[in-house]
């Protein structure tokens, strides 16, 4: 992983998948994994091709 995006404190937070490795992870489940089951939505943004 990356990072974790922050658009900035207290917004929506957002995960970027890219099998390119442009993203901030390669697989929608790793996605999926980090995000704490008490958290603010999050959105995750998945390329095409993965």
């Amino acid at each position: 992983m990356k990072h974790q995006r922050k658009q900035s404190e207290g917004k929506l937070r957002y995960l970027i998948v890219s099998k390119d490795g442009m993203g901030d992870f390669s697989s929608i489940q790793k996605a999926i994994d980090t995000v704490p089951e008490q958290s603010e939505p999050i959105t995750i943004f998945i390329k095409p091709g993965v």
